[in-house]
This record gives C-alpha cells, structure tokens and sequence, in this order.
C-alpha cells in the first residue's frame, strides 16, 4: 500500500525526539522490616505487616544462605534499588549470592511460587537473581522497578553477611507532587494523592502506560494521560511527545495502538479504537492549551483513520472481523459484545475531528463528506442497537455498560435516553461490567454529559475509595471488587499496580 504521509514520518519522529526530557532523580529509602502472611479479609488473601523500623544508626542483621527478609517502601516506587553488603566476619572469601522480588502488592509475594498461567511473557515478573563478588559492595541493580516491598533472599553467602542502607534512586520526568486546593473530603484527598503518585510514576519519557508493565506509550492511555496533565502537572512537552510518537511510527497511514521507545522508537500492535481516539486527543489537547498548531500539522493523519475504518462498517454499521478480536479493545472483557460500543466510539471520535476542524478554520468542503458519514454512522447505529422500549442498547443480545457509555458520548442516545440506560442498567444483574478504570473513567463521562454529578462522586468514592481500602497507594491496571484475581492475562501478577490509564478520577474531582 502506498503512503500519503511517508515524506511525513521522518520529521515527526525528529520532533518527538527534540522533546524527550531528561529525567528527574531523587532517593527514597526503605522504611522497614516487614512479615508475609495470609489473611482472608485482605485483598488477594495477603498481607505484609511492618516488624522493625530501619534506621540509618540501627545495626542490621546478619543473613545467611537459606535466610530471607522483605523490605517496605513509605510509598509505590520507581526506579534502580541500591544496597550495601559487608561480610559480618570481615573476610568475605566468596562471593555473596542474592534473589531479589519485586513487588507492587502483598499478594503477589505470597503467591510467587505458584505455576504461571499468563498469556504474556513471564519475564514481566520482576525478579533479579545476582552475585556480588566482591565485599563490602555497593550494588545498584542496571533494571528499573516498579515496587512497594523488596523480597531478599540469600542463595549463597561467605558466612553471615549484613545488607543495609537499601534505597531507590527514582526516577521520572516530574518530581514533585502539587499541592493540590483543598477537597470536600478526606477520602477525596486520599484518591486525589493516589493519583497524582500513579501519574507522576508512568510519566517518563513518554507517559507510559504502566510503570510495572509494559512501560510503553498506548493511544488510549495517552487520551487519559492528556487529560490529567493538565489538571496536575502540565507537562506538554510530554503529551506531545507522545502525539508525535504516534503519528511518526503509522503503518500504512494507520496509527498504531502503542509505541515502543527503546532501543529506537517503532511501531507495536494496531488497535482500531486507539486509531480512531487520536482525532480525540489532538481536539482535547489543542482546546486545552491553545496550541492548534500540532493540530494542523497532524489533523490529515487523524482524518485518516475514519478512511481507513470503513472496511469494517456494512450499510454504515459496524461489524467485527473475528469474535472478539482484540484489534478492537473497548475492555479487557472476552465475553463482551463490542459492535455497538464501538460504532458509539467511532462516532464519538468523528465528533472530536469535526470540532478540531472547525476551530482549525479547514474549509466545509473538506469536513462534509466527514459529517455526512457521522450522520450516517448514528442514524444506523440507533436503529441497529437502541430498544427505545427497553431504553438499552443492547449489542447481539447482551447488555453492557460499554454499550451504554458509548452511546451516550457518541451522541446517539439523548441526554434523557442516556440517562435513563444508565439507571436502568444498574438493576440488571447479569449486565456486562468495566474490568478497568479506563472503561470506569469513560463510565464518569456519560454520567457527566447526562448531568448526573451524584453518581459521578459516589461512583468515584465506592471504586477509586475501593482500591484504596484494599490497600491502594497507586491505581490499579485492572479492578474488579468482588474478583481479586482478575487479570486480562491470565495471571494475576502480570497486572500492574500503578496504571496511568487507572488516575481518571482526578479529572473529575478537579474540574467537575
């Protein structure tokens, strides 16, 4: 397939590159000893208790072969772990061998040992076996981490040997976390802070998705991270970077879903969705600092994608290629029929490049045959989907809440027919629910644009309070309540602990 925007690709891969930051870095140290234990009201059956704090003066213990100890952090942190190593004899005639396990959550630590099951690749698990050879040592693992608790356990030793001053060089692209204005609540407070950590531990680079996994750049994140940036940190040059990321590694004009940085930045999977949410970004983006000229420059690229897409629309609606593909996201949810959803999405994301356009001052010859096929795309979508009896979108059979959210911002349900979907919604059991605060966060934008502030907050308080109930100082990838170890890989610790697609509530908590 020939390219319309090869000659393009090059200079925007330059422009990304010209705002990659240098990050910051500042210590944090472990704060004390701590105990594994099984507990059955705990989240995910476990629980890591402080025993001792560690103080700089306090004399550390001696460990040998077969012995183990875990670390607590005051907070989820980020970066290269260091420690110091001295033969307790003072000898020190062998080399000193040490598995370190990393972890995010207690149950991940409990359950460590058990059989992988993940349909990802189980070096994601972050553990690190080395050899010092040398004492006294000082060690800085090469790997950054993402962790609350550090399990140490010494495989081999010349005798007793004592590890001590145990710290985190971290690093990210922003350091400090702001002050934020005063909150109604204190349980706000504590999910606003949740969030700000999440944010503040993915910004890197390029906002990552997940400081733990997969440390990469993905469209979906990006539109949340876009948001959130502005009510928090407003760091610009990173969003960006990430829009140039994208735009510079397309794939036969297609944006790809997410970006690799390193070695060299380059393409990774296609999902259709992300494609189409890009036009979403750039709008919100641009409306939200003024700054259209990125919009001009990639306002071609973003159109694109709606040309591109319509080899999977018949007669206007939108049909899946495959059960379930997952080139078309929407959730991290096998069962759920996506067609209605994603025809909502599609018109939402048509919406937000017609506005771009707009404000652009691009003439109504070249955006017609754009709001033409939004028309089209919401008329058929209505028809196809909506049982105004019922007042539900139900997709070949199935209720879901992604049906009814991306309804309700596509604009192909009214205010009052929004409304009354998503509260009619709330008393069928067997409907389809989000498994990941990035569907929840799509979820406070319909009750936004249906006027409903109530179930806004007390959707934000039950949830995002949920997480930090059970144990949250960062918001988690996946979260189902009354499912602790759901994960869309099929391993519970493969799913990361501190997700930026998850910190939406604060766009919410501030700006609403």
């Amino acid at each position: 397939m020939s390219s319309k925007f090869q000659h393009c690709l090059k200079r925007w891969i330059e422009k990304s590159e010209a705002l990659k930051t240098e990050l910051c870095h500042w210590e944090t140290a472990a704060v004390s000893l701590g105990e594994l234990s099984a507990s059955p009201t705990d989240w995910q059956g476990a629980r890591i208790q402080e025993t001792e704090p560690l103080l700089a003066a306090s004399v550390p213990h001696g460990y040998q072969k077969g012995d183990h100890f875990i670390v607590i952090f005051p907070e989820t942190v980020v970066g290269r772990l260091h420690f110091k190593v001295i033969a307790e004899n003072g000898y020190g005639d062998s080399p000193t061998w040490l598995r370190l396990r990393f972890a995010e959550l207690p149950g991940e630590l409990k359950h460590w040992d058990d059989p992988f099951t993940g349909i990802l690749n189980c070096a994601w698990l972050q553990e690190d076996t080395i050899h010092i050879d040398n004492l006294p040592a000082d060690v800085t693992l090469p790997r950054r981490y993402s962790c609350r608790y550090v399990e140490f356990e010494v495989l081999g030793s010349p005798g007793k040997v004592q590890i001590f001053d145990i710290g985190m060089t971290m690093e990210a692209a922003v350091q400090d976390i702001p002050v934020l204005p005063w909150v109604s609540s204190s349980l706000d407070a504590s999910i606003e802070r949740m969030c700000l950590r999440t944010i503040r531990n993915c910004f890197q680079t390029c906002p990552e998705d997940g400081a733990k996994r997969d440390r990469r750049l993905w469209g979906g994140d990006l539109r949340i991270a876009n948001l959130l940036n502005h009510c928090s940190f407003k760091r610009y040059d990173l969003i960006e970077r990430g829009l140039f990321l994208l735009a510079g590694n397309a794939m036969d004009d297609k944006l790809p879903g997410c970006v690799f940085e390193r070695p060299t930045p380059r393409p990774g999977c296609l999902l259709h969705d992300y494609s189409l949410l890009f036009s979403v970004i750039l709008e919100e983006y641009c409306r939200l600092t003024g700054k259209y000229e990125i919009g001009s420059e990639l306002f071609d690229i973003a159109a694109e994608q709606f040309l591109l897409i319509q080899q999977y629309f018949h007669n206007d609606l939108f049909k899946m290629p495959s059960k379930n593909s997952w080139d078309f996201f929407i959730d991290h949810c096998r069962v759920l029929e996506k067609e209605a959803a994603f025809q909502g999405l599609a018109v939402f994301s048509l919406q937000a490049l017609l506005r771009l356009g707009e404000a652009l001052g691009i003439q109504e010859s070249r955006l017609s045959s754009f709001r033409q096929l939004k028309e089209r795309w919401l008329n058929a979508g209505r028809v196809a989907f909506y049982n105004a009896e019922k007042g539900l979108v139900i997709c070949n059979g199935q209720v879901s809440y992604a049906s009814q959210i991306w309804f309700v911002l596509g604009g192909l349900l009214t205010e009052e027919e929004g409304s009354r979907a998503l509260k009619t919604i709330e008393g069928i059991d067997d409907a389809v629910k989000p498994k990941t605060p990035y569907l929840a966060f799509s979820l406070l934008e319909a009750y936004e644009k249906c006027g409903d502030t109530k179930a806004i907050h007390a959707f934000i308080q039950d949830y995002w309070g949920g997480m930090i109930a059970k144990g949250a100082d960062t918001c988690w990838e996946a979260y189902v309540p009354d499912e602790p170890f759901f994960s869309p890989y099929d391993d519970f610790r493969l799913n990361s602990a501190c997700h930026v697609w998850s910190a939406g509530a604060i766009w919410f908590l501030r700006n609403k």
